[in-house]
C-alpha cells in the first residue's frame, strides 16, 4: 500500500505548476477561473533578503524584503464550480489526438 501512496503523490506532485496549483486548474480555459497576485511575508525571507541588499552594489534599488507574489485562483459567478482532474485529463487526451491528425 506504501508504494501505491507514494506512486500516487509522485503523479500529483508531476501535475502540479510551480505555485502548487493542480495543472487542471492552472491551465483551465473557462471563463469561471480568474487569478489575482495574492502577497505572502515570510519572516526569514526578509532577513536572507535583508543580508542581500547589504551586500549588492546598487544602493538605489530598495527591494521589498520578505514579500512574495504568487498568483491564487478563484471561482467568477455563483455557479461556477472548479474542474476537476478527470476533466483536465479528457481535454489533454482531446489535445494530443488533435495534434496526431
Amino acid at each position: 500500500m506504501d508504494h501505491r501512496l507514494a506512486a500516487a503523490l509522485s503523479v500529483v506532485d508531476s501535475e502540479k505548476t510551480r505555485n502548487g496549483y493542480p495543472l487542471f486548474i492552472a491551465e483551465s480555459e473557462s471563463p469561471d477561473i480568474q487569478f489575482r497576485l495574492t502577497r505572502s511575508y515570510d519572516a526569514g525571507e526578509a532577513l536572507a533578503a535583508r543580508e542581500e541588499a547589504k551586500r549588492s552594489e546598487k544602493k538605489n534599488a530598495k527591494p521589498e524584503h520578505g514579500v512574495t507574489y504568487f498568483p491564487e485562483p478563484y471561482l467568477v459567478g455563483k455557479d461556477a464550480k472548479w474542474p476537476t482532474r478527470e476533466e483536465w485529463l479528457a481535454e489533454q487526451k482531446l489535445k494530443q489526438e488533435a495534434l496526431k491528425v
